[in-house]
């Protein structure tokens, strides 16, 4: 699996509450379009076995952001109600995308505050690791 294909097939996730996903990091946002997701650049790595020369095993990595909201707009209890009620939507997607054909090993969320554009926002960061081997 290629890192393009990787990215395309995260952001093309469908996440319940999401009203826009962006397939790269957008340069500005709009409230009416939170919340929003986007991917940030992959990583990867692969093994290599060099006694039986082969390619082994293919890791990536990718970044999901979901923007919430933004921070100035000062609705604290807001904000956290719904960022819980996206946790929720987020996992069930990724483990029904884990079901899929896109082999996922494990991912990790967390809340985060983070520039989206150029506002910061309230953010869910969801590291998301896959494996594949040759």
């Amino acid at each position: 699996m290629s890192y393009a294909t990787f990215v395309s097939a995260l952001t093309g996730m469908s996440v319940t509450g999401v009203r826009r996903a962006y397939t790269s990091p957008p340069a500005q946002v709009s409230t009416a379009d939170m919340p929003l997701l986007f991917p940030k650049l992959p990583e990867g790595s692969t093994e290599v076995d060099t006694l039986g020369n082969t390619t082994g095993i293919r890791r990536m990595t990718c970044d999901l952001v979901l923007a919430v909201e933004p921070i100035t707009q000062n609705r604290q209890s807001a904000n956290y109600a719904a960022t819980l009620t996206l946790l929720d939507a987020l996992e069930t997607a990724l483990i029904a995308f884990a079901a899929s054909d896109i082999r996922i090993d494990r991912w990790t969320v967390q809340m985060i505050d983070d520039l989206v554009g150029t506002s910061p926002c309230w953010c869910i960061l969801a590291t998301v690791e896959g494996s594949e081997s040759s």
